[in-house]
Order: C-alpha cells, then structure tokens, then sequence
C-alpha cells in the first residue's frame, strides 16, 4: 500500500518537472497577442502623416522636431515586473513611434533585451527576448509601407548593460544582418557626422542607431551614428531634464544638440510622466512606455497629431544672427574741423591728430 504522502511528494516533483520543462521551452507566454492586446488602441493611428515632417525639401534639421520616441518599447503594461514580447515592439512602431530604446544584457553569451536592477541585474522582466528577434521585428516594421510615419527617420536606441566587446560586436552581425539596407551610408559611421544638426530631408526613411561610449573599439562602434555622452547627444533621466538648475542653458543646447530623456534608473512603475515638461527645454526625444496608456500619454499624442515628427516653437530653435552691414567712412570726412552753434554759444574745434597725440 502506498504511502498518502510518498505519493503526493512524487506528484509534486512530477507537476514541479513539467512546469520547468515547458518554462524552458516557452519562456514566455506563447499568445503575444493575447499579452499586447491593449496596444492595439495605438494602432491604426490614421491622423499621422506618412511623408516628410513638414514637405522636403526644407532648411530645417533633425535637432529641430520633437520625435514620437519610446522607452520599455517590450513591454504592454505598467509595471517592470511582467513578460515582455517582441510584438509590443511591433505595435508600438506602427502605433506611431519612431524611435525605440532597447536594454541590452549577455545572458548564456548571447544578446537579448531586458530589463533589470543596475547595481545586482537581476531581471525585473520575467522573460528576455533574443536581440536578432526585436531587430526583426523592427526591419519588417519600421520602414513598411503601410506603416504609420514609415518615411520618416528611425531612430534605435540600444542601452548595454554589459561590457563585453564580444556580445557588443554580436549585436553588430545581427544589425548587419536584419537592418543594413535601411542604414545611413558610410559617411556617418563612427558617429563622424554631426546629425543633430543634419538636414532632416537627408536622413529619410533612414534608420539611425545611438548608444554609448562603450561601443568605441568593437564591431558597433562602426554601426553607431550618434553617441551619448559625447559629440551632440545627450541621455537624461526624466529628473535630471525636469529638475535642472540651468534651464537656460539646457534651452540653449537643445537649439544645436539633441536630449534624450529617459525613464529614471530602476523604475519599476512604468507610468508616464508629463512630456511638456521636457518639452519646454526644448528635449527632442522624450520616451515615454506605450503601454501604459494614461492622461500623459493621450497629451504626449497630441504633440504628434500630424506627423511623428514635430517641428518644436520657433522660440527652441536656433536662429542665426544676421551680421548687420558696416558702413564704411568716408575718407574725406576724417579728422574734419567742427562747429557747434548754441544760443549761447558757437565753438569750432579741431581735430586731435596723431601728431598732437604723440605730443609734438
């Protein structure tokens, strides 16, 4: 006769083997669509324009639009603590994005996007997703035809948690691989060009990818365009552009360079913050999560109404200052006697010449 409780204990080890068998094979929900459903709202948002921002050809550069931009582009919901799925890359893409901000971690040596604690990088997603999947995933997206604002520029923005030049030079294979044929020409590889004040007409249906200083000596270094921290591009935490002592100053920048603001290091609550307030500065690239659908997310949207692309309040823009024209003087006017003439009296003074100057 068998024991009650040796059967229930096998029991329990046979369900506790099933669940990590199929949690290995399936790390992740295996219905996408049944996870991202709430990104369909985005999706089609047919107010959007689908050509140049504001008619090419035009004088005006990429440093002067605010771009439809998103941060925790995997995710479909509020919180850090969930799955997330290639798919809401996809939906937030065509729901209007044109920029998307990757987390990158090596995890079994293989790239994959995530998103976890800085300091311990214990995952706060319950999944990860293989790096060559969201490239996919944007190649098949970003520049379809059918796709919101596809015709204007792309921006990728990959965050590296990791310092191996090996997964780093990975990555670059795979952007080779997926992207290529939506990549700027060669003259702006090794971030060479300054594109924060390139002509935006030279730069659609382009894709352009920004990261960090620590691509400099591996294969990304040749893929990345932009690079924060140097050059003309800047990434902030959303406190950091909000709370500034130099609001000025940061006005200042953003006429000829680019902000990027992103989500605060390790939010795990993923809901919006107020955008117009980036706005003000004059920040191009305020991230926000799609997935959180709230009150400033639907204000954000409004910004974008025609275009991905928004020309920001002439009074952000760099404005070039006129040089006045130099009247030249008249020779024969030089060094002339002059007369003054008062009721009370008339005076007529002679010129200080350099003779007189000198002493003599």
């Amino acid at each position: 006769m068998w024991d009650p409780v040796l059967i229930l204990l096998i029991t329990v080890v046979v369900f506790l083997s099933i669940v990590a068998v199929i949690s290995a094979t399936f790390p992740y929900p295996m219905n996408p669509a049944a996870g991202t459903q709430n990104l369909d709202a985005y999706n089609p948002r047919e107010s959007f324009g689908n050509g140049a921002p504001v008619g090419c050809p035009n004088d005006f550069t990429l440093c002067d639009y605010h771009m439809a931009s998103s941060s925790m582009s995997v995710y479909a919901g509020k919180s850090a603590y969930d799955y997330i799925y290639s798919t809401s890359l996809t939906k937030v893409i065509l729901g209007g994005a044109r920029l998307v901000d990757l987390h990158v971690y090596k995890v079994d040596k293989k790239p994959v996007v995530g998103y976890a604690d800085s300091k311990t990088n214990k995952m706060y997603s319950y999944n990860t997703i293989p790096f060559e999947e969201c490239c996919l995933a944007i190649a098949n997206t970003a520049f379809a035809a059918d796709t919101t604002g596809s015709k204007n520029p792309f921006v990728l923005s990959l965050m590296f948690h990791t310092d191996s030049n090996t997964t780093m030079t990975d990555c670059a294979e795979v952007l080779k691989t997926t992207l290529r044929k939506f990549m700027l020409p060669s003259e702006y590889s090794y971030s060479r060009k300054d594109l924060a004040v390139e002509p935006v007409c030279n730069l659609m249906g382009k894709l352009i990818v920004v990261s960090g200083k620590q691509t400099k000596g591996n294969g990304m270094e040749e893929m990345v365009n932009m690079t924060w921290g140097t050059g003309s591009l800047r990434r902030v935490s959303f406190t950091e552009a909000t709370q500034t002592y130099d609001a000025q100053g940061d006005t200042d920048y953003n006429r000829r360079k680019i902000t990027m603001v992103v989500p605060d290091d390790d939010a795990t609550d993923l809901t919006n913050k107020k955008a117009e307030l980036c706005f003000a500065y004059g920040c191009q690239w305020v991230a926000m999560n799609y997935g959180s659908l709230d009150g400033a997310m639907e204000t954000y949207l409004g910004m974008f109404l025609e275009s991905p692309l928004a020309l920001k309040p002439e009074p952000l823009r760099f404005k070039a200052v006129k040089e006045l024209p130099v009247t030249i003087q008249d020779p024969a006017l030089a060094l002339g006697r002059k007369t003054i003439n008062t009721p009370i009296l008339q005076a007529t003074i002679d010129p200080v010449s350099s003779y007189r100057i000198q002493g003599k």
